[in-house]
């Protein structure tokens, strides 16, 4: 089984209490999550550690403890962040809706998609950044066969690169790259070698989507000298507005945490409403919206 995990510090003034932390986390959630089981207990005198399984899988570790002093470091450069659109290549109007958002908004294509080569000239016109969305093999690597194409564990270095390259010759306004799924073959760091040496001769960045937390993608980019980077936030992993305006806060914090931060969001019409509401509060947060490009290296 796969499952996102999350370990989470809440910081609090008094001494954390195990049976209030147990007794409001269980009337919160438990009515609106099937085969939820809370563990909480007391590790030190301050501080207590509560797990939230689900059918025996711990998701989330939420770790109370005392508040801490924070003093901002003063910060030498303003923060920036980069939003990406993925899976562009299929609704024309979609796509332009996202890119008249704010004109910092990259777009990723995918290869095989009816609209895509259309929608990346428009793009390039628009001064805005195309990325090459590359399908590539996911633990379920049936999941991806009605695709018409996509790189795989099983070919072998000319097959590959003849693959990569008949991508590249789809959206040739391509300035990066970033992988669609890929869970499996992001983790194989020969394969990806393979790809990523490509991409350095063209002159491409590769950005590592971490579809997979195992992924080897950007170490061995960094290794090649690559321009490269990984993303931080998925906006949508959830499509729900509530969901998103989570991440969109994650990804303001990490921003101005790291000094840079890369959001990943996909063409539906719930992320768009959202962030048609929330994008100017970004900069208004005092984080840049700069394109993808600005922030690999």
């Amino acid at each position: 089984l796969i499952w996102e995990y999350a370990e989470i510090r809440v910081g609090v003034r008094e001494k954390p209490d195990p049976l209030k932390i147990k007794g409001f986390m269980s009337l919160r959630l438990k009515p609106k999550v099937k085969g939820l089981r809370l563990s909480v207990k007391r590790t030190t005198r301050s501080r207590v550690i509560a797990d939230v399984l689900i059918d025996g899988l711990v998701t989330h570790r939420l770790k109370f403890g005392p508040v801490k002093p924070f003093t901002p470091r003063p910060l030498t450069r303003v923060p920036v962040a980069a939003i990406v659109l993925d899976d562009v290549g299929y609704d024309i109007t979609m796509a332009q809706s996202f890119m008249e958002l704010h004109p910092s908004i990259s777009i990723s294509v995918l290869p095989g998609s009816p609209f895509g080569r259309g929608i990346a000239k428009r793009a390039e016109s628009m001064g805005r950044d195309v990325l090459l969305h590359v399908p590539m093999e996911p633990y379920n690597g049936n999941f991806v066969r009605s695709l018409g194409g996509y790189l795989s564990l099983s070919m072998g270095p000319g097959e590959l690169r003849r693959t990569l390259e008949g991508f590249l010759d789809k959206v040739p306004q391509a300035v990066g790259v970033n992988n669609h799924m890929g869970s499996s073959f992001t983790e194989d760091p020969e394969k990806m070698r393979i790809v990523l040496d490509l991409l350095k001769e063209r002159g491409i960045f590769f950005l590592d989507s971490r579809t997979s937390s195992r992924s080897q993608g950007y170490r061995v980019a960094r290794e090649l000298g690559l321009k490269s980077a990984e993303r931080d936030v998925f906006l949508d992993h959830i499509e729900d507005p509530g969901s998103i305006q989570i991440q969109l806060e994650r990804l303001i914090a990490l921003a101005r945490r790291k000094g840079r931060a890369i959001a990943i969001v996909h063409p539906h019409r719930v992320s768009l409403e959202v962030l048609r509401r929330e994008i100017e509060r970004i900069e208004r947060e005092g984080v840049m919206l700069v394109p993808v490009s600005a922030i690999v290296g």
